[in-house]
């Protein structure tokens, strides 16, 4: 990855940041890590958004997933709403 693929991957990272959107890396093979590395890169994105297989991000998004509509339930239930809802996401592989 060159110099201005690196300045443009930060600003896609901070753009979807700021729509509450995150990038997420899987399968990073060891030359765009060290691309990734050497232009800073790999703290803007984060170490909790880069995963060696896809089945660990699959699950990582799953356990986010859980804890957003646990979190969800119990804001409505506190509010006095019943949640009549419950999102899943069923990973297969």
């Amino acid at each position: 990855m060159d110099y201005t693929a690196g300045g443009d991957l930060k600003e896609l990272i901070k753009d979807l940041a700021h729509h509450g959107t995150a990038l997420v890396f899987a399968q990073i093979s060891l030359s765009l890590k060290g691309d990734l590395d050497r232009q800073g890169l790999t703290e803007v994105i984060g170490p909790d958004r880069q995963f060696e297989t896809l089945r660990e991000c699959l699950a990582a998004y799953e356990a986010w997933l859980q804890s957003c509509t646990e979190w969800l339930e119990l804001t409505m239930l506190q509010k006095g709403h019943c949640p009549a809802f419950r999102l899943t996401l069923s990973i297969s592989a």
